[in-house]
């Protein structure tokens, strides 16, 4: 958890213009794996077993979550496949 704070305060200290260009490619993946066991890992900060905030029903084999970040505030979506 120590190294999530410590990357997340690295994240503030960057340049605007690199911070926009970091943001700008995480904002281009379209989901983020979700493992059962572990949840989702956030694409920005790398913190573990973030927040669902919203789930949809399982369509066919695959189930999405939103999820917010508890450490940087991020949200992104996952996708779960049975």
């Amino acid at each position: 958890m120590q190294d999530n704070k410590k990357c997340i305060a690295d994240l503030h200290n960057l340049p605007k213009e690199t911070f926009r260009k970091i943001m700008r490619e995480v904002s281009k993946a379209k989901a983020v794996d979700y493992n059962a066991r572990m949840g989702a890992v956030c694409p920005v900060c790398g913190a573990e077993r973030c927040r669902v905030t919203r789930s949809i029903p399982w369509y066919g084999n695959s189930r999405e979550r939103y999820h917010r970040c508890v450490e940087c505030g991020h949200c992104f979506k996952s996708v779960e496949a049975a």
